[in-house]
């Protein structure tokens, strides 16, 4: 099966994908295994205005819904993985893959959302974060 099956629709979000406020924000990089590069992290602390701008980032993506089933033949399985940490001691963890259908999964689900950088600058402000070998042609 190619493309998205019919199942999955676009909306609009009745949760965010991050809630709460996180004290701190770390981005990791991680690279196609081809690619020949290693995994590069960086923490920042909710001060830092780019902590802001990614979390509008990821709440602003359209909801996608379905049984999370997707072919993406482009999709070399580099991906920017975020972690989020909370005063109390909890943890919440966004994947955004960087090629392919490049989908937004929090806490281990199904996708939430899909990052194109025709409709989002959420992977061009990760890769101001963590340089990586992301390319918006790519």
């Amino acid at each position: 099966m190619t493309g998205s099956p019919p199942t999955q629709t676009n909306g609009t979000r009745s949760e965010p994908i991050v809630t709460g406020s996180p004290t701190t924000i770390t981005v990791t990089w991680q690279p196609s295994i081809p690619a020949g590069e290693s995994q590069r992290s960086a923490t920042l602390t909710v001060a830092d205005q780019r902590v802001g701008k990614v979390i509008a980032d990821l709440n602003a993506l359209p909801y996608r819904s379905g049984d999370g089933v997707t072919s993406c033949p482009a999709d070399d399985g580099s991906a920017f993985r975020l972690q989020f940490d909370y005063p109390n001691g909890d943890r919440w963890t966004v994947t955004v893959e960087a090629t392919g259908c490049r989908t937004v999964t929090a806490g281990g689900a199904w996708t939430h959302a899909m990052a194109f950088p025709e409709l989002s600058p959420l992977l061009k402000d990760l890769s101001a974060i963590v340089p990586s070998s992301y390319r918006l042609s790519s």
